[in-house]
């Protein structure tokens, strides 16, 4: 077996409060602070805001890959891609996030990536 890649985290969270889904400024510190918390190191992050009452949609880059969110705050979810390769975790980000969006329904996918 050839292992090359790295760990892909797919969340998916329901019930997030709607004010939680529009803040960029918030969002990227909650990512910064998840992505810390894995070991990882954060080298850029640039999020959008699609206007009044609007989700938002962003990454932060990483030295180990990156972290993506698409928001929809009119159904109270987002969707959230967590990629990282080398000694970092992806679930080491879960905590973090929890906290954060606080849901009441979440789904969490774990890939390994690049087995062959």
């Amino acid at each position: 077996m050839i292992k090359a890649g790295g760990r892909h985290l797919i969340v998916d969270y329901w019930g997030v409060d709607p004010s939680k889904l529009i803040s960029c400024e918030d969002v990227d510190r909650v990512f910064r602070e998840s992505a810390t918390s894995a070991g990882a190191t954060v080298l850029s992050s640039h999020f959008h805001h699609f206007g009044d009452g609007c989700g938002i949609t962003g990454v932060v880059i990483l030295s180990e890959s990156h972290m993506s969110i698409h928001t929809w705050p009119e159904k109270n979810y987002c969707a959230i891609d967590v990629f990282m390769c080398g000694t970092c975790d992806p679930r080491d980000t879960l905590k973090a996030l929890d906290l954060f969006f606080e849901s009441s329904y979440s789904k969490v996918d774990f890939i390994e990536r690049g087995e062959q």
